[in-house]
């Protein structure tokens, strides 16, 4: 499939690429206070903004590597006295590896069960649709924050992810906010490739920056 900056090949290469980058970011090669420094000042400017303190619900994914730490995040949601959501996919509507899932979030009420739970669990009935949510009212999700994964994002609020096309098939429907946080490496000066149908975030929130990406309406 064509994207506007290239071949489906030239993205796969430009992701391998960025994945041998990520160790640069792996723990094993920073202190653990450099980490945790870099995690929390990511968390901090996020904690600053309005749709944060806004949002009753979080929705977020188990830790990746070398990312930011999910667990404080979940458990600065509780202590603000948020619902949580988790994200998990079914382990049966996936065989051909992939990665196309339907994604959905089931509510935690514990940090600890961040990384406790798992990321795929057997599907029970008719798994929901795109944008279905399970626990959570449509109307939660309206001011709700989505903490989008990615290996890297830019300032226009595309990514590349291992698993992008799951995800844009759940965004697409997601009525709240659509956040990144990440590491300052993880943000590109250079516009990344963009397949068609990709859901870009709203906001890219680094250690270093917090960047707000345009709107569809405006590009």
């Amino acid at each position: 499939m064509p994207s506007s900056y290239g071949t489906d090949a030239g993205i796969t290469a430009l992701e391998a690429s960025y994945r041998r980058l990520a160790p640069l970011l792996n723990p094993a090669r920073l202190s653990p206070r450099h980490k945790e420094r870099l995690d929390n000042e990511a968390i901090l400017h996020l904690k600053t903004m309005e749709l944060w303190r806004r949002a009753r619900v979080v929705l977020l994914c188990p830790s990746e590597q070398n990312g930011v730490d999910m667990v404080a995040l979940a458990q600065e949601a509780f202590d603000a006295s948020k619902r949580v959501g988790l994200c998990v996919r079914p382990t049966d509507t996936d065989d051909d590896g992939s990665g196309d899932a339907p994604i959905d979030f089931v509510e935690i009420v514990s940090a600890d069960e961040v990384e406790s739970q798992p990321a795929r669990v057997p599907m029970v009935g008719a798994w929901h649709s795109e944008g279905d949510t399970t626990g959570f009212a449509c109307g939660e999700l309206m001011d709700s924050v989505c903490i989008v994964p990615g290996l890297v994002f830019d300032g226009e609020g595309h990514r590349i992810a291992s698993d992008a096309s799951a995800w844009d098939k759940f965004l697409a429907y997601y009525p709240g906010h659509k956040v990144a946080l990440v590491h300052s490496l993880q943000v590109s000066s250079n516009p990344l490739p963009i397949r068609d149908g990709d859901i870009r975030v709203d906001y890219v929130v680094s250690d270093g920056s917090v960047w707000r990406c345009r709107p569809d309406s405006m590009r």
